[in-house]
């Protein structure tokens, strides 16, 4: 628990209406100024008389108040808190050094999260939110939710149909690649769509036609050698996606699929026809959100659409973990479509329908422009990989090259993924990205390589300064406190996190902490330091940055390393 959060407890404490309490977790601010204390809080969202308040407030404080708090000052609607530095830097040292789970939420989460479709490319707009989904269930674990991470892939569809169309009618002369096989998989979907033209003049009907026939067999189960060859290359697609999850370090608890969903799906479009929330037009199933448009749940051949399968999906859930917020990290392209979702929903009254939400996330595009898994103007997660590894191989080759060859892979590795990573989620979710890979691998400025350049620079000072001892100092610069005080932050900025879903907020925290510790680091010689009581006060503040930095890091899903 931060000193923060310390003093807005013993706030509470003399607060009696509940809404005033929820309003104090939010209101204890630090001060623009000094000369107006560290804290400060304002009694006006009190209602009532601010003023007396304040006055109230204060005296009820200073008969009960924590060692930490030098004097509190009743400055009109305000009430102003001047910390005693010695006993602040003692309880953030103390809190730091021992971080723990934030006390539980009692309420549980479900994730959804990556959803790559199987017989396509797993390429930088997956990746985006594979990160940001992983990073937001670690997250709301430390913050005390009861999390469940889940995938939803497609793996049938028209999508699968159209690549099964083109291997039999153009590729089954091909020897299957062993390695590799991600790439040449999206490029047998590429060549699909080339090759159908569909919605242009030159338009393969018999094609289309054709593949329409394969995904009535898919779904209807119905051809035994089609089925067959789909369960096959499905895998194949399983298989790859996994191996990019262990780079990612991304887990799930359980993973769900398309094909799972079919027949609820038209179970459950039967239900919303017969009540008339749904009808029959033109012999497709549709249903008329008003201001939303029309949501179509089956074709006209009585094939499932992704919106059909949705409805099951939430279901599902429901009936397997109960959740009370339900979370889908998905591509912004599709926020009509979740409108669509949760408006049903609320439609058929479907249990905690009001707290469903998109997590959505603005596309990625590289220097050059615009992607597309359609026209194959895309990055591969393979790709791209390759090319942010030469540029992290590169250079820890040439800082290191007394290093043995797995040491700098290793190495080479971390910095890859951090780089990738942190690229992808530390701007808003709702900004577009221009992922560039040289800038992305930089040591310096707001990267991934840079947070874990700062996170060795500590290890390496406290291998050269010693681990600290008892220490009792006196008094508390102004370079150490600002430090102290940004270390308080991290709980704070955890909870901010998690409840605005903002993972940029904990990047942004992890940027500062390691851009003020390096201010800290060049003004303060510590392994020279003549003073033994300063110079073991400093080493637990390393020790401390350390802990919070590391710990930051992790929920990002960034590994540490301890020399680069």
């Amino acid at each position: 628990m931060s000193v923060k959060n310390v003093l807005r407890k013993k706030i509470c404490d003399y607060i009696s209406n509940l809404t005033g309490k929820e309003i104090v977790e939010s209101m204890v601010k630090s001060t623009p100024s000094v000369d107006l204390g560290d804290f400060a809080f304002p009694c006006f969202v009190l209602g009532g008389n601010p003023v007396d308040s304040s006055l109230d407030l204060k005296s009820k404080i200073e008969a009960e108040m924590p060692d930490f708090i030098e004097k509190v000052e009743s400055k009109g609607p305000y009430l102003n808190f001047f910390l005693n530095r010695v006993n602040y830097s003692n309880s953030v040292l103390r809190e730091s050094k021992n971080l723990s789970h934030i006390s539980s939420k009692n309420k549980k989460v479900i994730i959804e999260y990556s959803q790559a479709n199987t017989h396509k490319a797993f390429h930088v707009g997956h990746l985006r939110g594979t990160c940001l989904g992983e990073s937001l269930a670690r997250v709301l674990k430390f913050a005390g939710y009861d999390v469940t991470q889940v995938n939803y892939q497609g793996d049938t569809g028209i999508h699968v149909a159209k690549w099964i169309w083109c291997y039999k009618n153009f590729h089954s002369s091909e020897e299957i690649p062993v390695e590799n096989r991600e790439q040449w998989i999206a490029s047998i979907y590429v060549d699909a769509v080339k090759r159908l033209k569909e919605g242009t003049p030159e338009e393969d009907t018999a094609g289309l036609d054709e593949v329409r026939k394969i995904n009535q067999h898919i779904e209807n189960r119905d051809d035994a050698e089609i089925v067959k060859f789909w369960q096959e290359t499905r895998q194949w697609s399983l298989d790859a996606f996994e191996l990019i999850y262990k780079d990612l370090g991304a887990h799930f608890d359980n993973y769900f699929f398309e094909s799972e969903m079919e027949s609820e799906a038209k179970a459950i479009v039967k239900e919303l026809v017969d009540s008339n929330v749904a009808k029959i037009d033109d012999g497709a199933s549709i249903i008329d959100l008003d201001d939303l448009g029309i949501w179509v749940l089956l074709r006209k051949d009585g094939t499932t659409l992704y919106s059909a399968k949705d409805l099951a999906l939430a279901k599902r859930k429901k009936e397997m973990y109960s959740p009370d917020i339900s979370v889908y990290v998905v591509g912004a392209a599709q926020s009509l479509h979740f409108r669509q979702l949760f408006e049903t929903l609320k439609r058929i009254k479907f249990p905690n329908s009001d707290s469903l939400f998109h997590l959505a996330y603005a596309e990625v595009r590289l220097p050059t422009g615009k992607m597309s898994s359609r026209t194959g103007q895309n990055v591969l997660y393979s790709d791209m990989k390759e090319d942010v590894w030469n540029l992290a191989y590169g250079e820890t080759k040439k800082r290191h090259e007394d290093w043995s060859e797995d040491r700098i892979r290793n190495v080479t590795q971390a910095i890859m993924i951090a780089a990738l990573k942190f690229d992808m989620i530390s701007k808003d979710s709702n900004k577009m990205i221009v992922f560039d890979p040289q800038k992305a691998c930089e040591f310096e400025g707001e990267t991934g390589p840079y947070l874990q350049y700062v996170c060795a620079r500590i290890n390496s000072l406290l291998n050269k300064a010693g681990n600290s001892s008892e220490f009792k100092v006196d008094s508390i610069s102004d370079v150490d406190y600002r430090l102290l005080l940004l270390l308080d932050d991290f709980y704070d900025v955890v909870e901010d996190t998690a409840d605005k879903q903002k993972i940029f907020l904990l990047c942004k925290y992890s940027v500062t902490l390691s851009k003020l510790f390096n201010e800290f680091y060049h003004s303060c010689n510590i392994s020279n330091e003549e003073d033994l009581v300063l110079k073991n006060f400093r080493i637990a503040l390393v020790e401390a940055t350390k802990i919070v930095l590391g710990k930051s890091l992790d929920l990002l899903g960034i590994d540490v390393l301890e020399e680069m």
